[in-house]
């Protein structure tokens, strides 16, 4: 293994005097380095400043998908609910509340652009 190696775009430079100047002319490119040492594997203090991996980095995609899953469960839910409060007025022939909880399912329906709510209701 090569004591210096630069990597920059598509050059390789061993020269560590190439490599400054390549540094220097473009400043604004991110710099990264790593050193490698001689039995850096049998070194405790090599392991101990070793950078550890981070926490499993979650997509964005998957994010975004287990929000509309947590949204539409939830929105099933609270439909549920409303069907049974509504079979329950109705069971009381309790008129008002039974006018007012289907307001409230048809607004949460029109809201969400639900067209049939009984296959949400199974």
């Amino acid at each position: 293994m090569k004591p210096f190696v630069f990597y920059n775009k598509k050059k390789i430079l061993y020269n560590v005097e190439e490599s400054f100047m390549e540094i220097y002319e473009n400043e604004e490119d991110d710099i990264y380095i790593v050193l490698y040492f001689k039995d850096r594997h049998n070194c405790p203090e090599h392991a101990y400043v070793v950078e550890r991996p981070t926490k499993f980095k979650i997509s964005n995609s998957i994010t975004i998908q287990a929000e509309i899953v947590i949204e539409q469960s939830i929105l099933q839910y609270k439909i549920y609910e409303l069907y049974q409060q509504i079979d329950e007025a109705i069971d009381n022939q309790d008129i008002d509340s039974f006018y007012k909880l289907t307001k409230i399912l048809q607004e949460l329906t029109d809201n969400n652009n639900i067209t049939d709510c009984a296959s949400l209701n199974s």
